[in-house]
């Protein structure tokens, strides 16, 4: 997924400003983070962070001690902690989700010193991005939480934003239907509370910046609608919206517009190439009073401002997150107050933005000029256009009539092959069923041939003592036959003496 239309603004150089010295963090062309500290005007390379890690964009804070802490990421998304003061503690990992393609961190601490961070991702392979919220106290990450999910769009930033009273808003675009608008989420026990919406005609916005000035919330921020470039800037007071300013700028504005408020004075600043543009309200923008263009002779650019927080705004200076320089490090910061110096005279704002639109028209005639050189051109382009896309079309009708041909002879085929499939498989269950049926009757067979066996046996066992009693009696009766005629001899005898002692009355 390309994310280099987005503001690299962990790209940008981060200046700390404190009252005994000036620390300014950067990354080097090779991704390693360089810490240089000024003295006697002069910038010189400290080491403890040089080229031990390579980095795609970092974030960095001061607590409320005076100490810096950064949190980078790498190519592969990993999260780091940092703390450059502690010269022998590397950087820590603390977050890895494989398959994200981080495209901003913003972070903030509470009153409490807890580090707030969000982490705006990529997800590698889709269009859709992710809004995670992570938070650091007592020397531990506690688990991180999913507050956003846009599938089918990519954001193109998130800031956690301080409040009144220490709240904390999460300040990001929802996408839809290709259009983006802002909105300000409230961040409550790590979960997204009530969301309050920007006014209208803020739409597809890029890189906000932010003051916070008591109980109220200032903002600025451009935003692009179709080929136009809008300067946008709105105050939130009570939840509501008050002096609201929509301006058309010059398309080669740089991002972000940097917003500076000292009290109830502003200074809305944007930039091109070499020129730095400014408005001037006295009221806290309820009215702009002045316009300017301040001329540097030499291109600018955009730098991170942070301050120790017992001197951040104090006597009298001037609130804002981001800086115009020359250099990295920066050889000269150009601040507030060398804007409002450059030229005493008081212009009405809308006679000054008459003046840019003379210019604008004028580059409107020379464009004009140019589209009419380049019209035979794309005429001529037109018509080769023509002939490519009869001749694509052809070859797309033949490509589909061979692709209808060969699907449908892969669909036969897949046909055939699953009917032969289909009956090869009958076959193997039909054998599968004959050879378990003939298994099973084979052994039926041998249970009844050994049943068989066994009777046989015992019929042959009665035969034989059957047989046997049938010799016995055999024996028995030819005993008795004998006995019987030895039984009639002698009864012959037996009657005969019987009569012969017998005689006749």
């Amino acid at each position: 997924m390309k994310t280099d239309f987005f503001p690299g603004i962990n790209l940008f150089p981060a200046f700390i400003e404190e009252e005994e010295r000036k620390t300014c963090y950067l990354l080097g062309k090779d991704g390693s983070l360089l810490q240089f500290q000024e003295k006697d005007d002069r910038w010189s390379l400290l080491s403890p962070y040089s080229g031990r890690q390579t980095f795609k964009g970092f974030e960095a804070l001061v607590d409320n001690r005076g100490k810096h802490i950064l949190v980078a990421f790498d190519e592969r998304g990993t999260l780091f902690l940092l703390q450059p003061e502690e010269v022998d503690r590397a950087p820590e990992a603390f977050c890895r989700k494989t398959g994200t393609e981080v495209i901003q961190l913003s972070a903030c601490l509470d009153l409490q010193n807890i580090l707030h961070l969000l982490q705006l991702s990529a997800i590698r392979g889709e269009k859709a991005c992710s809004l995670v919220y992570h938070r650091y106290e007592q020397n531990k990450w506690t688990a991180d939480v999913i507050l956003e999910w846009s599938p089918g769009n990519v954001q193109p930033f998130a800031l956690i934003v301080q409040g009144k009273g220490g709240s904390l808003f999460a300040l990001y675009s929802t996408c839809e239907d290709g259009l983006c608008r802002p909105v300000l989420r409230e961040l409550k026990k790590r979960q997204i509370g009530k969301t309050i919406s920007f006014p209208e005609k803020w739409e597809n916005p890029l890189l906000p910046s932010v003051c916070l000035a008591g109980d109220k919330l200032h903002i600025s921020m451009l935003s692009r609608i179709r080929d136009s470039l809008f300067l946008n800037y709105a105050c939130l007071s009570d939840e509501k919206w008050e002096n609201i300013l929509i301006q058309e700028v010059s398309p080669f504005t740089l991002t972000p517009a940097p917003l500076y408020l000292r009290g109830k004075e502003l200074l809305l600043t944007w930039g091109k190439q070499n020129t730095i543009f400014f408005l001037f309200s006295g009221d806290g923008g309820k009215s702009w009073e002045r316009t300017g263009a301040l001329p540097r002779g030499q291109y600018l650019r955009l730098i991170r401002y942070l301050a120790s927080p017992d001197k951040q705004y104090l006597n009298g200076k001037w609130k804002g997150d981001y800086f115009f320089a020359r250099g990295s490090p920066p050889v000269h910061l150009v601040k507030p107050e060398e804007m409002l110096s450059y030229g005493d005279e008081t212009v009405p704002f809308e006679q000054e933005f008459k003046t840019l639109d003379r210019l604008y028209s004028s580059l409107a005639v020379r464009a004009g000029q140019m589209h009419s050189v380049n019209l035979d051109l794309q005429n001529k382009l037109a018509k080769k256009e023509q002939e490519f896309s009869r001749l694509y079309a052809r070859s797309i009708s033949q490509t589909r009539e061979l692709e209808e041909h060969y699907k449908s002879k892969i669909s036969e085929f897949e046909k055939a092959a699953a009917t032969f499939k289909s009956i090869i498989k009958e076959l193997q269950s039909q054998i599968k069923k004959e050879k378990k049926l003939q298994e099973e009757k084979q052994q039926n067979q041998s249970l009844e041939i050994s049943r068989l066996k066994e009777e046989i046996k015992k019929l042959q066992d009665k035969i034989s003592s059957q047989e046997e009693t049938i010799r016995q009696l055999k024996e028995k009766n030819l005993f008795l036959e004998q006995k019987n005629e030895e039984l009639q001899k002698k009864r012959v005898h037996f009657f005969q003496r019987i009569f012969k002692g017998f005689r006749p009355l």
